[in-house]
């Protein structure tokens, strides 16, 4: 049955603007624990503290289970199946992270993994295990709505409320518990009031301040703001990964190839020469375990003047006779009737380049997904510690399950230790007074939050990117402060624009904590690529971590958690 205690605490404000005849409603929501993010991690977080007897609210700024990164993901697990066992799964993580993960969360995801993932078929995931995989399928280039759509009918099924097209602006708090959050539903302009025992964020990544990614458009990062300006630590930002082999071709939809697609063809420089392959690399072999490495390959051939249009070229005249196989080979014609139909491959090349794929940094958390924040827990990709410098193919989805569910009990568990409710609307009402004097003002060049988000998207693109240095990075510091000073003639003509400034003003606290970080650290480790710093320093075998201090950001190092190079 529904949870029935969701709603029992609910009712309308109305404040008259001095600018505006319009009036700007807020809606309070009362529930024991309140998951933030339509994904894999918010729903098996939402699942998990249902079951253990507790109302819960799911808020999402999209439909839920579809529109992020989990809908469009590749539908595939990294696991101890078959002769891969968990330390194995271990080792190759920390090793493939450079040695920054926290080992305790790393040991946690590896030793619980094959459990957690044959528990989805409870939930009416059709999942199949291979020697170290699993997978989920959906549509074509929605292969993971194999896992959420099931996950949404399951939690739906047990009770939990679900609440979409809200976007959470901010965490409420009562001394130093989260207590709940505020919100705004894009379509109808209402401010809505979450007052809650516990809060779980589960909201994804920031893939939008770049101008090149596969993130879907709603990916802006709200889930680092937020509980950065909470107060919450971060750590690890400047950790953001791209996938080597996107398709930049101009007029076509960004998107990602199958490496084994990539390895059917010739990935070639303006010269014609297959550079990674010159330096010992497959495109297909080594895709899992070396994507940053393949990414500087890339961008390096850019570099050195050996591009086009910021790209490589991708050669596939003559693929479809080479006779390989028939997965491959269907997945491919799938993509040329849907993507590529325009284009005569036999005759032109694709130009191919790194796209924003994944943040390995985020909100730190305990192995319970606990945050610094008594009441704060997170899930998934907005959280940071388990990738290292570096991500291997798989272990996303992996992470979305098996911490949605620890994140998820640990937050039932907390609420159901509460007598009652602390309650405040604060963030509530900043957000309200805020959108209402965004409404209100007049019109100006340049300050239209599509405009800002444009800007901000190019210089990270091609500051922060996958190649950087002091220059670049003092470049995009500059670019974020002119832009943060914009927001104060940002104006919206629309609710749905309004819901833009929300997220535009995400993004610039994002660009500027991972232009910071890329800063502050002084070597090339994993994803992190600095050409005044090309190496890995052992001096840098630490993590940053990142914290608001009052007006200021905060960075500092500390030692890894758990250190024991793998062996």
């Amino acid at each position: 049955m529904p949870s029935k205690a969701i709603i029992h605490a609910e009712y309308d404000i109305y404040e008259q603007s001095s600018k505006s005849s319009e009036r700007i409603a807020m809606r309070v929501l009362k529930t024991d624990v309140l998951v933030i993010g339509g994904g894999a991690a918010g729903l098996r977080a939402a699942i998990e503290a249902r079951q253990a007897n507790v109302d819960v609210l799911l808020v999402s700024k999209t439909p839920a289970g579809l529109a992020n990164c989990t809908a469009y993901a590749g539908g595939g697990f990294q696991a101890p199946f078959g002769k891969f066992t968990p330390k194995q799964h271990f080792e190759r993580t920390v090793k493939g992270g450079k040695c920054l993960n926290n080992q305790k969360l790393v040991d946690v995801m590896t030793r619980e993994a094959a459990a957690r993932l044959m528990e989805l078929r409870e939930f009416g995931v059709d999942i199949e295990t291979g020697d170290g995989t699993a997978r989920v399928k959906g549509p074509f280039a929605m292969n993971g709505t194999g896992l959420t759509l099931p996950l949404l009918r399951y939690a739906r099924s047990l009770g939990v409320i679900v609440l979409e097209n809200v976007i959470v602006a901010g965490l409420e708090k009562s001394g130093d518990s989260a207590v709940g959050a505020a919100g705004f539903n894009r379509l109808n302009g209402e401010v809505v009031s979450f007052h809650a025992k516990s809060v779980v964020l589960a909201s994804g990544g920031a893939g939008r301040i770049y101008s090149r990614t596969d993130n879907p458009v709603g990916t802006t990062g709200e889930g680092y703001a937020i509980a950065y300006d909470a107060g919450a630590r971060l750590i690890d930002m400047e950790f953001v990964q791209f996938f080597p082999f996107g398709l930049v071709e101009p007029g076509l939809p960004m998107f990602l190839f199958n490496p084994g697609i990539v390895e059917m063809g010739r990935l070639v420089n303006t010269e014609g020469k297959e550079f990674l392959r010159d330096a010992g690399f497959s495109p297909g072999r080594d895709f899992i375990e070396h994507r940053d490495t393949l990414s500087r390959l890339i961008c390096m051939e850019v570099q050195k003047g050996k591009g086009d249009l910021d790209a490589v070229l991708l050669d596939l005249k003559g693929t479809e006779e080479i006779g390989h196989g028939l997965t491959m080979l269907g997945e491919f014609k799938e993509m040329k009737r849907r993507w590529l139909s325009k284009v005569d491959l036999d005759k032109q090349c694709l130009h191919i380049a790194p796209l924003e794929h994944y943040f390995m940094g985020g909100i730190e958390i305990d192995e319970d997904g606990a945050t610094s924040i008594l009441g704060l827990y997170a899930a998934g990709e907005v959280t940071g510690g388990v990738d290292g410098a570096n991500r291997l193919g798989g272990n996303a989805l992996t992470n979305t399950i098996v911490f949605g569910a620890r994140a998820g009990r640990a937050a039932a568990e907390h609420a159901k230790s509460l007598e009652g409710f602390e309650t405040s609307d604060s963030s509530a009402r900043e957000t309200e007074k805020d959108l209402r004097e965004i409404r209100a003002r007049p019109q100006s060049p340049g300050a239209r939050p599509r405009e800002i988000r444009k800007r901000l998207q190019a210089t990270m693109t091609r500051c922060v990117g996958v190649i950087r240095s002091q220059e670049t990075l003092e470049k995009a510091q500059a670019c974020i402060q002119e832009l943060s000073r914009d927001l104060s003639r940002i104006y919206a003509t629309t609710t749905w624009e309004l819901g833009e400034v929300v997220e535009v003003e995400s993004m610039l606290t994002v660009a500027e904590i991972v232009t910071r970080c890329a800063f502050e650290r002084r070597e090339s480790r994993g994803a992190q690529y600095r050409l005044d710093y090309p190496n890995e320093d052992a001096k840098w075998l630490k993590n940053l971590l990142v914290e608001r201090s009052g007006t200021g950001m905060r960075i500092q190092t500390r030692e890894i958690v758990g250190t024991k190079p793998p062996r």
